[in-house]
């Protein structure tokens, strides 16, 4: 992680700074946060995620042989679903022959499984058209997961980061009147 006295800032936003005025007034020093936001990322991981939520009717699945453990423990474990954008490493897969049988009931086509009402799925990252198919009503296939893992390589989503507030990239090394300069940005952050 960089600190702040490490960054080199932009001519232009070092511009900007410098020529705010050393009294305070909220205008001008609002508008060095509009044109550049609140906070800068000091720390960040890119990648993918896909989270998918699946909706049992409940009524439809007392008439099963299966109960709602077995939907989830075939859900959770049984379906191998991963990514690694570095190694492009993506896994899909069924383990165990009960859950085959429960997927087969499933279908793979949620909208129209006797037992589940609705498929809620959430991604991040990846080229539209995969991201597309994922929160379709369907269960991804491994063909589908791996055009998501792969454009998650090229169409990375901030998956965690880390961010300071703007006004701690104000140093003495850069500006003659860092303190006024600090106090002022950081109060018209709190306006």
């Amino acid at each position: 992680m960089l600190k702040p006295d490490d960054l080199r800032l932009h001519p232009e936003f070092l511009q900007r700074l410098r020529s705010l005025p050393q009294s305070y007034v909220y205008g001008d020093y609002r508008q060095i946060y509009r044109d550049y936001g609140t906070h800068y990322i000091t720390e960040a991981a890119l990648g993918g995620e896909y989270e998918h939520t699946i909706i049992l009717n409940k009524e439809n699945l007392a008439k099963t042989d299966y109960s709602l453990e077995d939907y989830k423990s075939c859900t959770q474990s049984g379906l191998k679903i991963g990514a690694n954008i570095y190694g492009v490493y993506v896994s899909v897969g069924v383990q165990g022959g009960s859950c085959n049988a429960l997927l087969n009931e499933m279908g793979d086509d949620t909208a129209i499984g006797s037992t589940v009402e609705d498929f809620v799925a959430v991604v991040r990252g990846g080229s539209s058209e995969s991201i597309t198919g994922l929160v379709s009503k369907k269960l991804p296939t491994p063909q589908l997961m791996t055009l998501w893992g792969e454009g998650v390589r090229f169409n990375p989503d901030f998956i965690r980061k880390t961010t300071r507030p703007l006004y701690e990239l104000v140093t003495s090394r850069d500006f003659s009147h860092d303190a006024s300069l600090k106090r002022n940005l950081k109060r018209a952050l709190s306006e």
